[in-house]
């Protein structure tokens, strides 16, 4: 399955592959949050409450398994979700092993990151962690589907900046509608969070995409190209000129050097 290309313009997407990013949107978040569900009550007993109090103490392992498991669970989602997106279009999507990689180091140098911060509220609040964590979940879901976007087509680097902000726009009005009508039960959201933001992301992947093509065919204007030049950007500073294939094919060989090592 894959996109029509037209070298003079962006890819036409389909319906199709339009339904399929967003399938695959929602199977990688569905795997990271699964791993999530699975290990918040796997770790269950790592809570414990003092008998008479309503605190609730830590288990001193807390941290680091906290840490783990949003990594892990994020990890999951944002690799399976931008591998089965790059499958729908292996001609766009070269690059997809080397996106892999990069989007597992950025997500481990996140997790990094905000080791100190996960550190530093746990003495505050335990509730605290859990804003921690979805700010990391947030910056890693960024992160990856950026890389995967310019790393896949260099010149269309801007049409996937719009791509993936209008997505997580869209997803956050989504899971604040899905907050409210669950009676502001966070829950729903351990549930529901990265599906959707996935799903979305995967969604205006495509629709961006079609709606940019539209635009490109009714005007001939290749707006988000990074050739087309704007402004003062147009102007080419003095004593530098491009050289054309023409003129490097017409230079005459210099055979002077080898003709004196020859006597």
């Amino acid at each position: 399955m894959t996109d029509t290309k037209n070298d003079l313009g962006p890819r036409k997407v389909s319906l199709m592959v339009l339904a399929f990013r967003a399938l695959a949107g929602v199977a990688g978040g569905i795997t990271g949050t699964m791993i999530l569900l699975f290990s918040v009550f796997l770790g269950a007993s790592f809570f414990s409450t003092e008998p008479g109090t309503d605190e609730t103490s830590l288990n001193p392992l807390i941290i680091f398994v906290f840490m783990a498991v949003t990594f892990l669970s994020s990890c999951l989602a944002n690799c399976v979700s931008t591998f089965l997106i790059g499958l729908t279009d292996r001609s766009k999507y070269k690059n997809l092993f080397s996106s892999m990689y990069q989007i597992f180091a950025v997500n481990l140098a996140i997790m990094i990151l905000m080791a100190p911060i996960y550190i530093i509220v746990s003495g505050l609040d335990i509730t605290i962690m859990a804003y921690v964590a979805a700010i990391q979940i947030l910056l890693s879901v960024i992160a990856s589907a950026l890389i995967l976007e310019i790393l896949s087509d260099a010149k269309y680097a801007l049409l996937g900046v719009y791509n993936v902000v209008l997505g997580l726009i869209f997803a956050s009005a989504l899971n604040f509608v899905l907050y409210q009508m669950a009676g502001q039960n966070p829950t729903i959201l351990l549930f529901a969070a990265l599906p959707i933001i996935w799903m979305m992301l995967g969604l205006f992947n495509g629709l961006v995409g079609m709606g940019y093509r539209f635009v490109y065919d009714a005007y001939g204007i290749d707006f988000l190209s990074k050739y087309v030049k704007y402004g003062r950007d147009e102007d080419e500073p003095e004593g530098e000129a491009d050289i054309t294939e023409k003129e490097i094919l017409g230079m005459k060989k210099d055979y002077s050097g080898s003709d004196f090592l020859k006597k």
